[in-house]
């Protein structure tokens, strides 16, 4: 079998599970003589020639435990993917540059983590460099498309219901209502599961339009039916306005200070809270080492089988699943008004907004 390098990295933004994924793709390129490059930083690595060989010895036991990625994740304010000139805003996209590095590394393959936003450039590189590239799923807004589960999404929703766990018992104590905000800026998956497993009275995401009215009556009809005055609503950022508006003319920062300033006006005690970047930074869970331990072992055999393979590997109906990047295009996986865990959500009485 002829010795193949390749070059493995963490793209975009951190989540749990990628050391694993990382573990697992070192591994199995091992076990058939491969050479291992770590390449630090995501796509700023390549441009600035920060990587190294990963060998055998590599104390994997400590960084499975880890969260983050202890290779860097590419740093997004460097813009190194496109290049806008202040002066004339002509856009320069350096992927001929990026291209011609990874030539020079000598890789045969580049394997590594992606959201959506960082797909599609990837595999341009690739293409330059004339490589395989082989990429896993990972995001804690679930939203890649090829796969139904990403990595990272699991362990966040974890996370997001112990927190809201955790403002449940201020929540009753102060008779308040909370509106809570999770991350999915064009994806409600976090929200509806979170929402769901932590009994949230609403759950507010993009996908579905919602009114202010009918979040107050609601919650009116809680209070009357269950004699309680504190209230959990869940909002995935990018719910925006009432009636699927956007923010832009509100004075708030958020969709949930939206949600809390109309119901403070209805004389609702009610307080905003953004759980922010603590969604990503927890340890994997179980759920997400099982799959970024398959996806990982998965994308070194499918280059195996195909070494100019340019393929993104998932799981879609229990099973992995690996479809050719060109096929996947700007397509987003975003929540199904229609899905088995809307349809849950809305038979246990939460308000979703305005399904047709």
């Amino acid at each position: 079998m002829t010795k193949k390098r390749i070059g493995i990295f963490t793209s975009g933004g951190d989540c749990a599970g990628l050391n694993v994924a990382m573990m697992a793709i070192t591994k199995r390129a091992h076990q058939y003589g491969w050479e291992v490059i770590g390449i630090r930083n995501g796509v700023d690595g390549i441009e600035f020639g920060d990587y190294y060989t990963i060998g055998e010895d590599f104390p994997w036991g400590e960084k499975i435990r880890e969260g983050g990625t202890f290779l860097g994740a590419y740093a997004r304010g460097n813009n190194t993917w496109t290049f806008v000139s202040e002066e004339d805003s002509i856009k320069r996209d350096l992927q001929k540059g990026i291209g011609e590095k990874i030539k020079k590394m000598k890789l045969d393959a580049i394997i590594g983590t992606c959201g959506n936003g960082s797909l599609l450039f990837y595999n341009r590189y690739a293409i330059a460099a004339n490589c395989a590239c082989i990429l896993l799923p990972k995001t804690v807004d679930n939203d890649t498309p090829g796969t139904d589960i990403s990595i990272g999404f699991s362990s966040a929703a974890e996370t997001c219901t112990g927190m809201l766990d955790n403002l449940f018992w201020t929540s009753r104590s102060h008779r308040r209502a909370f509106t809570v905000e999770v991350m999915g800026r064009d994806a409600g998956h976090l929200a509806v599961r979170a929402g769901i497993t932590s009994g949230a009275d609403v759950i507010l995401i993009p996908e579905i339009p919602y009114t202010l009215e009918n979040i107050y009556k609601k919650l009116m009809d809680v209070k009357k039916r269950e004699k309680r005055e504190f209230f959990n609503i869940v909002v995935a950022e990018g719910a925006g306005a009432e009636h699927g508006q956007n923010l832009e003319n509100e004075k708030c920062m958020n969709s949930a200070e939206y949600v809390s300033k109309y119901l403070e006006s209805r004389g609702i005690n009610s307080r905003a809270v953004s759980l922010g970047h603590v969604q990503r930074g927890s340890l994997p869970s179980q759920k997400d080492r099982l799959l970024a331990s398959q996806l990982g072992v998965y994308a070194v055999d499918v280059f195996k089988e195909n070494p100019k393979a340019r393929a993104l590997v998932g799981i879609r109906n229990g099973k992995l699943a690996c479809t050719n990047i060109e096929d996947i295009k700007d397509y987003e996986f975003v929540v199904d008004p229609k899905s088995e865990e809307v349809q849950t959500a809305l038979k246990l009485g939460i308000y979703m907004g305005e399904i047709a």
